[in-house]
């Protein structure tokens, strides 16, 4: 069950830092949706 926790952590981590990446880039623009713009699915 931790393994599984630590994985979900992880992801969502890397999830983040790659949307903070994609703001300081400028690649989205502020008031787009980061979800819509990239076709991500609610996990």
């Amino acid at each position: 069950m931790l393994e599984e926790k630590k994985h979900n952590l992880n992801r969502s981590i890397n999830r983040l830092k790659h949307k903070i990446s994609l703001y300081e880039t400028g690649e989205i623009k502020k008031g787009k949706s980061y979800f819509e713009e990239y076709k991500i699915m609610d996990d």
